[in-house]
């Protein structure tokens, strides 16, 4: 029986099957280290591009919620109610302002 040039079977001869050595058997090992769900998790999250922008840019969100009331010129009680915006009675005329 001829065998047809576009068959994708393959050729097996029963050598195919023999059971593997000792030398086969060690190529076939990898070792690695042992990495611990943390570590692993941690070395995911730095190949990922946008969770570390993303993780930086709360970080600088963070870091500015704490410094820059320090620099702020106005405490919490000198601050004018929304109410008292300049343009408030042009858009609303009617309301009386509380301020």
């Amino acid at each position: 029986m001829t065998k047809n040039p576009l068959s994708f079977q393959l050729d097996l001869t029963e050598e195919d099957f023999l059971p593997a050595s000792n030398e086969e058997k060690q190529s076939l090992v990898v070792m690695r280290d042992s990495v611990s769900f943390w570590k692993d998790g941690l070395r995911r999250l730095l190949k990922n591009k946008i969770a570390m922008v993303s993780a930086f840019v709360i970080l600088v969100i963070m870091i500015f919620s704490f410094i820059v009331p320090s620099f702020y010129p106005y405490t919490y009680a000198e601050t004018p109610p929304k109410s008292c915006h300049p343009r408030l009675p042009l858009i609303l005329p009617r309301l009386p302002l509380p301020c």
